[in-house]
């Protein structure tokens, strides 16, 4: 059974260095689109109450769309830093490990996480699941990978490779945090944190996105079968399209 973890890939393999012990979420503001104002100058699509170009009235707004009752204008202010690049950047010098357009390996995402679950056997662990590794001591995942027939994984194993190297040290989990609201029968709010007993050191998480996805997009999915990782290439529809296949095929 392969068990993905979708992530968006827009960045180059990265050395670590010294990364805060929690996590960092973009706020629902900070996820903006790129527009054109009505000049023809480069905008970008923000919430109006957050555009001080678009209060003053000698402004021609632009809408770009209404979010419920929220008016989303194109502003034409810079766009501010967000604290999910801030902090990606403070733990992260940049440096390029591409080679002729292709990632080097070993570890070419190494904030893959498989999820341990305990055996009949003592220090034997069955690796059921994926998660994403997101800050040094925390991991995403799906909810329903954090109760599987009853039981919570123990562990996890970073890396993103081999599921049988055993050089690789486990980290116990402390803590399952499954979403609140989790309809495991439609699969709403699918997702799960898993808080660590010690901070993974050696791997770097992975950037939580601060920008707004765009249909059509190219994304990559990553995940473990029975022994391996491996990872494949999707693109990424937006909601009507999968309804329209899920109905197709129904």
């Amino acid at each position: 059974m392969l068990l993905e973890v979708l992530l968006l890939l827009g960045i180059c393999a990265k050395t670590l260095a010294q990364m805060p012990d929690r996590i960092i979420f973009p706020d629902i503001d900070d996820f903006e689109s790129e527009c054109t104002l009505s000049d023809g100058e480069q905008g970008m699509c923000r919430n109006i109450r957050y555009c001080p170009s678009a209060l003053d009235s000698r402004e021609r707004v632009k809408t770009c769309y209404f979010e419920r009752s929220e008016q989303i204008v194109c502003c034409r202010d810079v766009p501010k830093e967000y604290a999910t690049t801030r902090a990606c950047s403070s733990y992260y010098p940049l440096v390029d490990q591409m080679v002729s357009g292709l990632s080097t390996r070993p570890n070419e995402f190494p904030y893959m996480i498989a999820l341990g679950f305990e055996t009949m056997l003592p220090d034997l662990f069955e690796f059921k699941c994926g998660g994403v590794l997101i800050a040094p001591n925390f991991v995403l995942t799906a909810a329903h990978c954090a109760r599987i027939g009853g039981a919570t994984p123990s562990v996890v194993l970073p890396g993103g490779g081999s599921l049988t190297d055993y050089s690789v040290r486990k980290h116990e989990i402390a803590d399952v945090l499954i979403h609140p609201d989790y309809d495991p029968k439609k699969a709403y709010n699918d997702i799960a944190l898993l808080k660590l007993k010690q901070p993974i050191v050696n791997f770097q998480p992975a950037c939580l996105g601060a920008t707004a996805l765009l249909d059509n997009e190219n994304i990559t999915a990553i995940g473990y079968g029975h022994t391996q990782f491996g990872k494949t290439d999707f693109v990424l529809l937006d909601y009507r399209s999968c309804q329209g296949l899920e109905e197709e095929e129904t």
